[in-house]
């Protein structure tokens, strides 16, 4: 069984694990509510993962919710974050302009 990067909703950030790659899934979303999500393929270059994205959210929002996310996790780094920015990303902690695809 595999676990697959789940963005968005009430799963936003959590790796599910499933038995097999359904094109859609609901998950339950509170006692009596279900959420969607719909299987993409993310990739670069010839290398590529699946994800499930909510339904609410394009394609675009999905990859600025990652951007984002990874962002987040350079800064909040202990330690290792201080050293790994420039002189200018310092003096933004860190915040670079907002990548839109």
């Amino acid at each position: 069984m595999r676990s697959y990067l789940f963005i968005g909703g009430g799963k936003d950030g959590l790796r599910i694990p499933l038995a097999d790659e359904p094109g859609a899934i609901q998950l339950p979303a509170g006692a009596t509510e279900k959420e969607t999500y719909v299987r993409e393929t993310l990739s670069v270059g010839d290398a590529s993962i699946y994800i499930y994205r909510h339904e609410s959210l394009t394609p675009k929002q999905v990859l600025n919710l990652l951007i984002e996310s990874y962002k987040a996790w350079c800064v909040n780094r202990p330690a290792v974050a201080a050293e790994s920015f420039s002189e200018s990303e310092k003096a933004t902690n860190g915040k670079a302009g907002r990548l839109v695809a």
